[in-house]
């Protein structure tokens, strides 16, 4: 049976009855047996079952532990997952959180020093957080922005201006050439387009503007007239041919004469009167108007010779024109329209608009373009017309021409 076995000081465990020395470094032997020999470090007693736990070489865990891991790895790396991502939200929160707040509440925006032109930073003060000295302010809100509109022309129109030409449709609009669906429209339209068509547009410093209209035509005339003794309400009535001195194609209008039988206040017409009417021609689609002749013209009911005249010829569809018809024996005619319109203008970046006193229409709009200081032309979708500038005790031209 062999020895007890003793440890040397350099930890060599050997049996000292096979040699007096260590076999590992020589060192004498004389120690005491060093007790029951240990086991070799690789094993380990298991608690429980006395089993040797086997160790992975990689990880370091046991065989047991490994195969504990291998069957939980998606759990085991999720709550990897989380944790992770709770430290770098700690870490955020303690690096930014609840440090910009502290700051912006220690400002205090002074409207007195000045307004701030954006909301970007400035925070609104309530009316109760007062300032340093104890006075509650407003709060600062940014400054509006203000449009900037084009700078007005009226200093450019102020003075007086003659209508020069006209190219327009002839739509019941001043200042273009009006119109008419009375039964002698060729008539009226060849007197404002004729040489005696005058219009001015006077403006003034504050774009207060008047145009005055007065148009005369005339030419040559026939009537074939008859005394009516079968209709009570009518004392003659034949056809009436009106021609211009333009040449222009004439005007055709039925006639009908009788007296008035009492009096026409909105027209001016009292009783006993002469009354005009000229209704179209059969295939005319014009429309009748009728003329008044004071009864103290010397002049029968049955006569078309006088001066007849209408207070509601609308040859402009919001102000009336005071129109005159002569004629004479000798078959010449002269008609005139008269008309004066009163509102105010406003001109600027290139548009212009001339609004008419309340109840006589919808303003006029359209563009504008000088030409110098002393010529304008105005454009609307009806065409154009252009004015020149009268000068001081100069003449005012030959009017309105194509």
């Amino acid at each position: 049976m062999a020895g007890a076995r003793i440890r040397c000081r350099c930890g060599t465990v050997f049996d000292p009855s096979s040699g007096a020395t260590c076999p590992a470094c020589g060192a004498s032997n004389d120690r005491k047996p060093a007790g029951p020999v240990l086991m070799e470090p690789s094993t380990f007693a298991a608690k429980d079952s006395g089993d040797a736990v086997q160790r992975d070489p990689t990880t370091g865990f046991g065989t047991s532990d490994s195969s504990f891991l291998e069957k939980h790895r998606g759990l085991v790396v999720s709550a990897g997952c989380v944790g992770a991502i709770l430290v770098v939200a700690i870490l955020l929160r303690l690096m930014f959180g609840g440090s910009d707040a502290p700051k912006r509440a220690d400002k205090v925006y002074d409207p007195n020093i000045a307004l701030r032109n954006d909301d970007s930073d400035a925070p609104d003060i309530p009316r109760e957080n007062p300032t340093p000295n104890g006075t509650p302010i407003e709060p600062i809100r940014p400054a509006p922005k203000k449009r900037s509109e084009p700078v007005s022309d009226i200093p450019a129109f102020r003075g007086t201006w003659q209508m020069q030409s006209a190219r327009m449709l002839p739509e019941p609009v001043i200042p273009g050439i009006p119109a008419t669906t009375m039964t002698i429209s060729r008539i009226v339209a060849a007197a404002f387009l004729g040489p005696d068509a005058n219009a001015t547009l006077t403006v003034d410093d504050n774009g207060g503007y008047v145009i005055d209209v007065d148009v005369m035509g005339d030419g040559q005339y026939t009537a074939n007239v008859t005394t009516d003794r079968n209709l009570l309400s009518v004392a003659a009535q034949g056809v009436l041919t009106l021609t211009p001195k333009s040449g222009i194609v004439s005007d055709r209008a039925r006639v009908m004469l009788k007296p008035v039988k009492f009096d026409i206040p909105q027209v001016n017409a009292r009783a006993d009167d002469t009354e005009l009417a000229l209704p179209p021609v059969m295939g005319e689609t014009s429309a009748t108007v009728t003329w008044f002749r004071l009864k103290d013209s010397g002049q029968p009911h049955t006569s078309i010779v006088g001066t007849w005249t209408n207070e509601r010829l609308y040859v402009d569809s919001y102000i009336p024109y005071r129109a005159t018809l002569e004629l004479q024996h000798n078959g010449d005619y002269r008609v005139r329209f008269m008309r004066t319109e009163q509102g105010k203008l406003a001109a600027s970046g290139g548009d212009y608009e001339f609004r008419r006193p309340n109840g006589l229409g919808q303003p006029m709009r359209g563009r504008y373009a000088f030409e110098g200081n002393d010529r304008i032309t105005f454009t609307e979708l009806r065409g154009t017309a252009t004015w020149v500038r009268v000068r001081g005790g100069e003449p005012a031209g030959r009017g309105i021409r194509r």
